[in-house]
């Protein structure tokens, strides 16, 4: 329903422009090296890719999503249509950096 502007199963849940909102920064006005460094920023409910340069990685700005403990992730990009789980159950948090890894070996499969 997140990645799909509201909708889930033919139905509108929520709003197309709730679901916008949910998807930009609302930090932006605090001291960024601080609270919220770049390149991701916080929305309402997750993370947002603020600036894709600094990510040095594929993907796209507004891509949101949540990390949780032991190296488990979801990102949702709305303008690919891609939703990525990641679930290793690892500590320490993202150890490799397994999670970047992963994230750009699924960008890197995309095709037209």
């Amino acid at each position: 329903m997140l990645l799909n502007d509201g909708r889930f199963d033919g139905k509108q849940f929520l709003g197309r422009k709730t679901i916008e909102l949910m998807r930009v920064n609302h930090l932006s006005h605090l001291d960024p090296p601080k609270i919220n460094p770049e390149p991701l920023g916080f929305g309402l409910g997750g993370s947002v890719v603020t600036d894709l340069a600094k990510t040095g990685a594929p993907g796209s700005i507004g891509t949101f999503g949540w990390g949780g403990y032991a190296t488990t992730s979801v990102e949702m990009d709305s303008k690919e249509k891609c939703l990525f789980l990641f679930f290793f159950q690892h500590l320490p948090y993202d150890q490799d950096g397994i999670l970047g890894k992963c994230s750009r070996l699924a960008y890197q499969a995309l095709v037209d």
